[in-house]
């Protein structure tokens, strides 16, 4: 290639510096060093005459060589046929296509990649038209993410809730109990949230299908893999319903009443705890019947369980307000607890509902009797007074300003209290403690 270092020489070399149109390119550094390098080796014009800079240089060569100097055009010519390159199959590449690497393959997605990135999209979908309240759209696009991968449990435990919705109870706990035998069996080790959601739906399809029992089991499991108030305001609801429910079912009147009967018994002979026993079971069978609330509480009053006695003349009194009986024991309960301001109302009601009982009359003449003894005993006993204090009724009196004012005034003068007492209200009021307990006047 001598016609490569003919083109340049120190002369032509000189010539192309000054040239105006190819000065800045030869002034380009990489442009540079591939002059030099072709300078140096002419063998090198097939590496680098693919650049268009290069095409320029040779440009202006030729029209030097027009103006005089050698035939740039036809030594051009033959370097570039000697430095072209072979076009058979076999020829090697040229030094800049080898320096050249080629472009990486692109990666193929791994397949059990791309199945779990399409289920979780499919799952999605479900999850949008779900919301939308498009159930049949959201449970085939759950179940294309449940067949493209097995272990996505949150669409399976999804796919459960909208056959909930449609009333499929059986399929949507089926898809549920999947979930959690593929997650035990296969240790997929989901979030515990998710299991319990599981169990909860569950729980739902049990309720909704009327198996309260099987519910509570439900929501009791998933309370034990995530403790979800709301799921536990579902299991009191549960039980308080299944309570109910089992109770109606226990109601018969019939075998309630053969159950007072057998109390009745009891309690002639004076076997007052199976007389408690039977009087309860006629309660269960039959919870409005205020007769067996009444012969309880006089069980309990004879075996001194007050505080249940009471509580069951309450109860009895709540079903019937005009049942005398309960009336008449509850006013003997507050007799005995010697709380006798208690006691006189509970008369003085009974007489307002009957006015001809002969168990009221005689029951307010006996209180009577038994609070005059008690301010004729002289002193005020402390430990009765002590129990009256803790009545809210005794503690709003004693903090009236007008009844501590005459309180004092009775202190002074014993014989202000009969004139206090002309005042009805506070006559009354005045009655109260008296009664408790807690004042004694004379």
């Amino acid at each position: 290639m001598a016609g490569m270092h003919t083109l340049f020489g120190e002369e032509t070399w000189a010539k192309l510096q000054d040239d105006p149109a190819v000065s800045a390119l030869m002034a380009q550094p990489d442009m540079k060093a591939k002059l030099d390098d072709l300078r140096r080796d002419p063998k090198t014009l097939a590496t680098h005459i693919a650049d268009p800079r290069m095409m320029q240089i040779f440009s202006a060569l030729a029209r030097q060589s027009g103006a005089g100097g050698p035939s740039v055009a036809a030594s051009f010519d033959a370097a570039a046929a000697r430095a072209a390159p072979s076009t058979s199959s076999d020829a090697p590449p040229a030094a800049g296509d080898a320096a050249r690497p080629p472009p990486p393959p692109e990666e193929e997605e791994d397949p059990a990649a791309a199945a779990k990135r399409k289920s979780d999209e499919a799952k999605a979908t479900g999850n949008a038209a779900y919301k939308a309240r498009k159930y049949d759209e959201a449970l085939a696009a759950y179940t294309t993410a449940v067949e493209l991968n097995a272990d996505n449990l949150a669409a399976l435990i999804n796919r459960a809730a909208v056959k909930l919705d449609q009333g499929d109870y059986a399929a949507a706990e089926a898809d549920c109990r999947a979930a959690i035998e593929a997650n035990k069996e296969r240790h997929l080790r989901a979030d515990f949230k998710l299991i319990a959601r599981a169990h909860g739906r569950i729980g739902t399809s049990r309720l909704r299908a009327g198996d309260l029992p099987g519910a509570i089991t439900a929501f009791e499991s998933s309370l034990v893999e995530f403790n979800d108030p709301k799921i536990n305001e579902q299991l009191l609801t549960t039980r308080r319903a299944l309570k109910k429910q089992e109770e109606e079912a226990y109601i018969s009147p019939e075998l309630s009443a053969a159950a007072r009967e057998e109390g009745n018994t009891a309690f002639r002979v004076k076997d007052f705890p199976a007389a408690i026993k039977c009087y309860s079971e006629a309660i269960k069978r039959n919870p409005t019947d205020p007769v067996a609330y009444s012969n309880r509480a006089a069980a309990y009053t004879k075996l001194g369980e007050f505080p249940m006695a009471m509580k069951d003349c309450e109860a009895c009194l709540a079903i019937d307000g005009k049942y005398m009986k309960a009336w008449s024991r509850k006013g003997a309960i507050h007799f005995f607890m010697k709380e006798y301001h208690k006691c006189l109302d509970v008369y003085q009601q009974g007489l307002a509902i009957d006015p001809t009982s002969k168990e009221m009359r005689d029951g307010l003449m006996k209180t009577q009797r038994a609070v005059a003894e008690r301010q004729n005993e002289g002193g005020v006993d402390e430990s009765t007074a002590k129990a009256a204090m803790q009545d809210p009724e005794i503690q709003s009196i004693l903090s009236d300003p007008l009844i501590n004012n005459m309180l004092q005034q009775m202190e002074s003068d014993p014989t202000y209290a009969a004139k206090a007492m002309q005042d009805p209200v506070i006559g009354a009021k005045i009655n109260k403690l008296i009664a408790a307990g807690v004042l004694r006047t004379g």
